[in-house]
C-alpha cells in the first residue's frame, strides 16, 4: 500500500476539466482570494507515492456576493 503524495488541484468555470498531472498541493485544504460572485468548478486528482494518478473529482462551487453586517 501506498499514501497520497499530493494533489493537483484547479479551480475554473469549465465542469469537465482535467487538471494536468503535476502536484501543486499536499494540503487537504485549499482556500481562493478574491473570486467574483459565480459559479466555479473545483477539480482534484491524487497521486500516490508509487506515482499512480486517480480520477479527477469535479465540484461545483457557488460563490455569492459577502455582505457587511451591522
Amino acid at each position: 500500500a501506498t499514501g497520497i503524495a499530493g494533489y493537483s488541484v484547479l479551480l475554473d468555470s469549465n465542469p469537465a476539466t482535467v487538471p494536468d498531472d503535476k502536484l501543486n498541493t499536499r494540503e487537504t485544504r485549499i482556500s481562493f482570494k478574491e473570486l467574483k460572485a459565480g459559479d466555479y468548478y473545483l477539480h482534484v486528482r491524487a497521486c500516490d507515492t508509487a506515482g499512480n494518478w486517480g480520477q479527477t473529482g469535479h465540484r461545483k462551487v457557488e460563490v455569492g456576493v459577502t455582505r457587511n453586517a451591522y
